[in-house]
């Protein structure tokens, strides 16, 4: 009975916490697994409050998320900002060995076999036989990150 009255909530040290794990069907448009806040009170009473008021405001959030996400064809805003940064960097670590940056899209509709295999002979140079290189290294070069949607562009991000 005390576990399901005082779900979400931890101690750690003589201070009440709250921790929830992001629910299945938000996973996609939310990039945290978990939720974790400090509550700053020693009160049971008061903890359990602030619990089921951030329990409330975590739901309402997880919901506007989903119809943003709905609005603009799946993606909220933050997701795009994602994958924008995630194209970037992979951008950038493409540039860093040598190589334009190509989605597997792109490698593939060109057939570019030689392409590939020199990328592959690059990422090998830098890891022993046997270790595997990060994945944010072989998604730069063999093309592991597609461009993002642009979606709309407002003049405040042009200027």
């Amino acid at each position: 009975m005390t576990r399901a009255v005082n779900k979400y909530l931890y101690m750690r040290g003589e201070y009440w916490n709250y921790k929830r794990n992001v629910p299945q069907k938000f996973r996609h448009i939310e990039p945290r697994a978990r939720v974790r806040l400090a509550l700053n009170t020693r009160s049971l009473e008061l903890a359990r409050a602030k619990r089921d008021a951030l329990v409330i405001a975590d739901d309402n959030y997880w919901q506007a998320l989903a119809l943003e996400a709905e609005s603009k064809g799946g993606v909220t805003d933050a997701t795009r900002a994602v994958q924008q940064h995630l194209y970037k960097a992979a951008s950038s670590r493409a540039l860093a060995y040598g190589f334009d940056y190509k989605p597997i899209s792109q490698l593939r509709d060109e057939q570019a076999l030689e392409e590939v295999l020199a990328r592959t002979e690059k990422l090998a140079e830098n890891y022993e036989l046997g270790t595997e290189p990060p994945v944010s290294e072989t998604a730069a070069l063999l093309g592991g990150v597609e461009r993002p949607n642009a979606g709309s562009i407002t003049l405040t991000e042009v200027f």
